[in-house]
């Protein structure tokens, strides 16, 4: 989870960003001593959220418009295979 960000730049123009929250889910398994298998989704809900930190769109013709906060990843799937030798 995240706080509401209020104390912005007034010099820089920044904006304030809402508080958010999301769920993130993994598993592994080791089947032995060198295999390991991985599973992760972030962003299990897909809820939409803008970082703080992400930084403001700059350019003309996107889908933001020029000056609006990136919005952060929606859900995000891996798998991964560890071998050891």
């Amino acid at each position: 989870f995240y706080a509401r960000q209020e104390k912005v730049s007034v010099y820089n123009d920044e904006q304030t960003t809402s508080s958010y929250g999301i769920v993130n889910a993994g598993l592994a398994w080791q089947v032995s001593r060198s295999l390991r298998l991985e599973a992760q989704v972030n962003n299990l809900f897909d809820r939409g959220y803008q970082d703080h930190l992400a930084g403001i769109n700059r350019v003309q013709g996107a889908d933001l418009p020029v000056g609006e906060r990136l919005w952060g990843a929606g859900r995000t799937a891996t798998i991964g295979v560890m071998l050891g030798f």
